[in-house]
């Protein structure tokens, strides 16, 4: 029986926590991982763990979800690279509970707003035309 084709995952805060242990799975399982993170640091550490087990070497995206430029070069970069995207787990997000006062991005959101709400929805819709185009979109 033919092995399916491994699918193009993108998956957002994919250095740490969920989206890191998502990462592992999806890529040892044999998927193409898109591990999108703030950090380029942190994201190459994140794919020396991905790539332990992964079947396909997993691709650092650098994406900041708090910054429109970021994400507007992050959706260009996979639309350009790859050209293929099945499915896109959007998990970054910021929950610093010891935050007493507001951060402000440069765009002048805040931070927490611009990172776990518009950033998502701004790379969601930027990468929506690749994830129509996918056999079976997730």
């Amino acid at each position: 029986m033919p092995q399916p084709e491994p699918l193009t995952i993108a998956v957002t805060g994919a250095n740490s926590g969920i989206g890191l242990r998502a990462a592992q799975r999806l890529a040892a399982d044999g998927h193409r991982i898109l591990a999108l993170c703030r950090d380029p640091h942190r994201g190459r550490t994140a794919l020396e763990r991905i790539n332990a087990r992964a079947a396909h070497p997993a691709t650092l995206v650098v994406t900041d979800l708090a910054d429109p430029g970021s994400i507007d070069a992050a959706a260009e970069e996979i639309t350009g690279e790859t050209g293929r995207l099945d499915v896109l787990i959007n998990n970054a997000a910021v929950f610093d509970q010891t935050r007493r006062t507001p951060a402000f991005t440069p765009s002048g959101h805040e931070l927490f707003w611009a990172t776990n709400h518009l950033g998502p929805f701004q790379l969601t819709a930027r990468l929506s035309p690749l994830l129509a185009s996918a056999p079976a979109p997730g």
